[in-house]
Parts: C-alpha cells; structure tokens; sequence
C-alpha cells in the first residue's frame, strides 16, 4: 500500500529523469521500474539528511534513477541498438547556440538528447546534466577520463548539428 502511494507520487520526477537517459518511452519505464524496485529494497538504508524529508528523499531517489540508468546502460551496450552514431565535425559560436536554443521547446531539446548514441547520451548527461566532472563519470562508467571527454565532445557536436538542422527548418517553414 504505501509502496504503490511512493511509486505514484513520485513517478512523473522519475521519468523525467529516466527518460534523458533512454531511448525511448518504454525504455524509461523499463528503467523507473527497476528503479523502484532497488528503493523498495533499500529503503531502509535511507536516512534523511535534513528534516525536509521529503527533498533528501528525492535526492536519495533521483541518485537511485541514476545510477539505474548507468547499470541498464551497462547491461545493453553490446546490444546492436546502442550502436555509436557517425562523427559530424561542425563547431557554433556561443551566440548561435544561444539563438537555436532560444527556439526550441523543452520536449524538442529531450527529443534530439535521445537521438544520441547510448555511450554519448550517458556521458552528456552525467556532464552537463548533473554536474559530473569528468574524472566522477570515467568511474561511474568504467571508462578512462579521456574517453568520457571525448564522448562528451561528440555528443555535443551532434545536438548542435541537430539544433542547426532545427532552426534552418524553422527559418524555411517561416517563409
């Protein structure tokens, strides 16, 4: 009963987490559910940090999701969906970057990080999402600091092939 009371109070925060790490919808779910179960089972470990429980329980929560998300990443990477996509060379100024951004909605942004590679999404996500240096995603994912750099830069490179792409399309639909 009160697992079902958590689980649905705190579903939509979960997905909006597990979804900037999947592929896909089902995907995410596939992912909260795992989740959840891990919080079930280690509830008992949790221990407030402050007496807001309920901000250190969505800490505690949203660093459950996330670590989920790295294992469900790990267990599929040698599958052929999670294949790495193609080098694009294209560099913007910090300004045309601003302009596509300012252009963009919310859902369109989460759309195109899905669209990266699973090996580039997670790092794009440990990096500029959640605040990971470098050297905390190289552990977190098993893999050396240079190669965390590395998938970073690329993923970059591709979101902003495809806000360019986004707003040439916008400018032509405008005429």
């Amino acid at each position: 009963m009160y697992q079902n009371k958590i689980y649905v109070a705190f579903y939509d925060y979960a997905m909006s987490i597990c979804f900037k790490y999947s592929n896909d919808k089902d995907n995410a779910v596939e992912i909260i559910n795992d989740g959840f179960l891990k919080v079930f089972r280690e509830i008992y470990h949790y221990k407030p940090i402050s007496e807001n429980t309920a901000v250190g329980f969505t800490s505690w929560l949203r660093r459950i999701m996330i670590n989920t998300s790295i294992d469900h990443y790990r267990k599929n990477k040698n599958n052929p969906l999670f294949q790495d996509i193609d080098d694009e060379h294209t560099q913007l100024t910090a300004t045309e970057e601003q302009d596509m951004l300012a252009n963009i909605s919310y859902t369109e942004l989460i759309k195109i990080v899905q669209e990266l590679s699973p090996a580039y999404r997670i790092v794009f996500n440990l990096y500029a999402i959640e605040g990971m240096t470098h050297k905390e995603v190289a552990k977190h994912l098993n893999i050396t600091e240079g190669t965390s750099k590395s998938n970073f830069a690329k993923a970059r490179v591709f979101l902003q092939n495809k806000l360019m792409q986004k707003t040439i399309k916008q400018e032509i639909n405008a005429y």
